[in-house]
């Protein structure tokens, strides 16, 4: 095992229990099930560690206390509307999806964007509520969460100013059967069980094809997810 994959596995299991801590069922998802199922390693082109929750799971209330619980685990966090961000030097990024159940189906939204401020830009999700929770342990995620605490404040900022802290958006909605998820079962990745969806090989052909065993270096998640509606 590479130094990379041993902090990698390391921050996944610290994280994986404190989510259990809260009685939290995640799973590994996407890019991370995909390298562990195929390969039996992080795909090593990969640029962060993918694992999700479900909405019959988790609440508002929760989520922050696991926001703030990986925090004083050392790591730096955003808890945003459809996704928990975490980070630590060197090369820690760890991403949580919260599916949200809809008409027989999981889904969650996500995208790309260009900006032309990121401080308008942090103030634009701070106003909208998209940006729930942030600290870290350093200037810059101290400075996102003293902003946060000004949230009465930037309601007032109008929204044509706001909006021209983004050049260009695209956004993005995967659309998962409810029945991938309904089972997880465990699955000893690295040597440790992790959750993964029961029907493991269907759910990687439902989200990357059938040729979900040849390795693709230049896999793009907004135009390459077979998911995506």
């Amino acid at each position: 095992m590479t130094d990379k994959s041993q902090r990698w596995l390391d921050s996944l299991e610290q994280i994986t229990a404190i989510l259990q801590q809260h009685n939290l069922n995640s799973f590994l998802d996407t890019g991370t099930l995909l390298g562990a199922v195929r390969d039996g390693q992080f795909i090593p082109w990969d640029n962060d560690i993918d694992i999700s929750l479900l909405d019959k799971d988790y609440n508002k209330q929760t989520l922050l206390k696991v926001a703030k619980s990986i925090y004083h685990a050392g790591y730096n966090v955003n808890y945003h509307q459809d996704a928990i961000y975490i980070y630590k030097d060197p090369d820690i990024a760890i991403g949580i999806m919260l599916y949200r159940h809809s008409n027989q189906s999981y889904i969650n939204q996500f995208g790309k964007i260009e900006l032309a401020s990121r401080f308008l830009y942090l103030l634009k999700k701070i106003k909208s509520r998209q940006l729930i929770y942030c600290q870290g342990h350093t200037f810059t995620y101290s400075f996102k969460a003293s902003m946060l605490k000004l949230r009465a404040l930037i309601s007032i900022i109008p929204n044509w100013l706001l909006d021209k802290s983004v050049i260009s958006e695209q956004t993005k909605q995967i659309n998962i059967p409810e029945h991938f998820f309904n089972k997880l079962e465990e699955f000893s990745f690295y040597g440790v069980n992790f959750n993964v969806p029961a029907e493991t090989k269907e759910y990687l052909e439902f989200r990357y094809g059938s040729n979900w065993k040849t390795p693709i270096s230049d896999y793009d998640y907004m135009t390459d997810d077979h998911s995506l509606v």
